[in-house]
């Protein structure tokens, strides 16, 4: 179906400066959204009705989780078939703690692909500093630096928005 002969029925939003406009979530952008760079509570583009929201939520998504997967399952072990089985205790320790903490924190209706991405993005790394010493030289440091880095900005890092707690709520 063409885009222009989809019915829509605007739906009134409130802005922050409080004001209301009329938004059509077939056809335009989320008010909210537009020239928001922060992070966001919503899409840009409605993910189920607007083509640009079906296309990041159907192509980009879709083809970045497919890339990723791809390299992890068949490039790598095609070049190293023991390629996520680490010697290194470092590399171990963080193989182990990286797998506990996406199964701590992705718990929601569709964990198992999510884990899975994050997964795979964690031993690729990891696969890169296991088989280069460049990456393992640099990756270690910059990940010690990283945990000082979060401990040194927890207060702003940790402030949760009541449409993240909201979204928590709904989903787990």
């Amino acid at each position: 179906m063409a885009e222009a002969s989809i019915p829509s029925v605007p739906k009134r939003v409130l802005l922050a400066d409080g004001t209301y406009v009329e938004w059509d979530r077939y056809h335009q952008p989320h008010p909210k959204a537009v020239g928001n760079n922060q992070s966001r509570n919503g899409f840009l583009y409605n993910c189920y009705t607007h083509p640009m929201g079906r296309f990041f939520q159907e192509t980009i998504k879709v083809w970045l989780e497919k890339g990723i997967a791809r390299i992890h399952d068949k490039e790598i072990p095609r070049y190293d078939k023991e390629a996520y089985v680490f010697d290194d205790q470092r590399l171990q320790l963080l193989q182990s703690e990286l797998k506990a903490l996406s199964r701590k924190h992705l718990n929601d209706n569709d964990k198992t692909r999510k884990r899975e991405l994050v997964d795979n993005i964690a031993e690729i790394w990891l696969f890169m500093m296991k088989e280069d010493i460049y990456w393992r030289r640099v990756g270690l440091p910059f990940l010690f630096e990283f945990a000082e880095f979060i401990v040194e900005h927890k207060d702003i890092l940790t402030q949760v928005t009541p449409d993240e707690i909201a979204n928590r709520e709904k989903w787990g």
